[in-house]
């Protein structure tokens, strides 16, 4: 689902129990729709960590595009996973696929 609103653009959809959204300035023209292809082909054969409800995946490309911020939360029994990180979206998904729960 793509949206724009007062110059920002928005992508969000749900993948299993999880929701993914990306934003960016809408200026930027960032290509929100494939880099969620590249993270969905890349979901094909890695598997991220089963949240108890919903986990949620934020990523956002400040003004100019060039950085990017990544957001990763989930929630497993009574632990509360996060992992925020200024690395691209594809290496943050393939630190938490690495991450073990107990």
């Amino acid at each position: 689902m793509a949206r724009a609103a007062a110059g920002t653009q928005y992508f969000s959809w749900e993948e299993g129990n999880w929701l993914f959204s990306i934003r960016s300035v809408s200026e930027d023209q960032m290509d929100n729709p494939g880099i969620a292809k590249k993270i969905v082909d890349y979901l094909e054969v890695h598997y991220l960590p089963a949240p108890d409800d919903q986990g949620v995946v934020y990523i956002q490309y400040p003004q100019g595009g060039e950085e990017v911020n990544v957001d990763i939360r989930w929630q497993d029994g009574n632990i509360v996973y996060q992992l925020r990180t200024t690395r691209v979206p594809l290496k943050a998904l393939e630190m938490t696929v690495s991450m073990k729960q107990s």
